[in-house]
């Protein structure tokens, strides 16, 4: 297994990976050093076929969404070790003057939290469709799903043709919760998948 994530452990939000693909146990954990800055990088998530990271960073101000591309490049996990240079695209069509946060990908489904203007206040999930090309204009779930409060981390399972939706996971600090972020779960329709 391969494990993604962000620590504060410097002072900042900084990408590592951990890894036992040849032990029982996991190694110690690395830093992801073309993901990196000085500034928050977070958020971590890989498209399946291992081809790009989207994480998210507030390296330009207010947290954007931001991606690596990795293709024809070498196995994944030797990717992860690499320590030179690559170039980290910020994402135009899914990144605002605000706070773009917490990319996860499912096939050519990307579902983020924002606090762009038109949600229904504070952090909102939108969702965006990649055609082959490029990412669709974001979509807010709607109010469904979203709250005057802030909707977080979102997560999507697919479990294949056996179920009419996906399985969306997401933290709110809405009321009616045990306090703090709590963790709800939608289904939300099956998006074209690649």
């Amino acid at each position: 297994y391969i494990v993604l994530y962000a620590t504060d452990e410097s002072g900042n939000l900084d990408i590592r990976f951990t890894e036992n693909t040849t032990q029982d146990y996991y190694c110690t954990p690395e830093n992801v050093k073309y993901c990196n800055t000085s500034y928050n990088d977070a958020y971590p998530s890989i498209m399946a076929d291992t081809s790009s990271i989207f994480f998210c960073s507030d390296r330009e101000g207010s947290f954007d969404i931001f991606s690596v591309d990795l293709t024809g490049t070498g196995k994944f996990l030797d990717l992860l070790y690499d320590q030179s240079d690559r170039e980290v695209i910020k994402v135009s069509e899914l990144s605002s003057e605000y706070n773009d946060k917490c990319p996860f990908v499912a096939g050519n489904l990307l579902i983020f939290t924002s606090d762009r203007p038109g949600g229904y206040g504070g952090f909102d999930l939108y969702y965006s469709i990649y055609d082959g090309n490029n990412w669709g204009s974001p979509v807010n779930f709607g109010k469904k799903i979203n709250s005057a409060y802030d909707e977080y981390r979102p997560f999507v399972k697919n479990f294949g043709n056996d179920f009419e939706n996906d399985f969306m996971i997401f933290s709110s600090n809405r009321p009616g919760g045990k306090g703090g972020y709590d963790l709800y779960y939608v289904g939300i329709s099956k998006m074209t998948r690649l």
